[in-house]
């Protein structure tokens, strides 16, 4: 039956530019690891989880047909971004088989410049906690996802 449908089946079994994520689909398939209720770093950490969710939908709804921007370039962003974390720059047809995690790391200092890191194997997306503000983090991300496409650190 594959062989005979190949043009209908590729979609199941290869990337395409068919699914292509969405600021929706992402901020709907992203939960956060928290800490016990009540403890500064969970406060902390749902400050970095606010900022993520910002990022995506900075990423996601700043390009407008109104105003001349490229959208395609803005699909482009949310795609290195699912692709930093999943290991994929699209959707796969039947989604993927759990949501994305996101976890913490707690162990920086101050000065401390490490980057998120992601598991593509069990989809989970950690955040360091030491960005002091939104424009911090978006730096951060933003340089991580550019920086490192190409070096295996998907």
């Amino acid at each position: 039956m594959i062989k005979q449908n190949k043009d209908a089946m590729k979609y199941l079994f290869t990337m395409s530019d068919t699914f292509v994520p969405s600021v929706d689909y992402m901020l709907d398939h992203i939960h956060g690891e928290f800490s016990e209720e009540g403890s500064n770093m969970k406060t902390n950490e749902i400050d970095i989880y606010k900022y993520l969710n910002d990022y995506i939908e900075d990423i996601g709804f700043s390009a407008s047909p109104d105003d001349g921007t490229d959208i395609e370039n803005t699909a482009t962003t949310l795609s290195k971004l699912y692709r930093f974390i999943t290991g994929t720059s699209t959707v796969p047809p039947c989604g993927l088989p759990k949501d994305i995690t996101v976890k913490f790391k707690h162990d920086c200092d101050d000065k401390c410049r490490c980057r998120p890191t992601a598991s593509t194997c069990n989809i989970s997306f950690t955040l360091p906690l030491h960005y002091a503000n939104y424009l911090d983090f978006k730096e951060c991300v933003s340089s991580a996802l550019v920086e490192t496409y190409g070096f295996g650190f998907l």
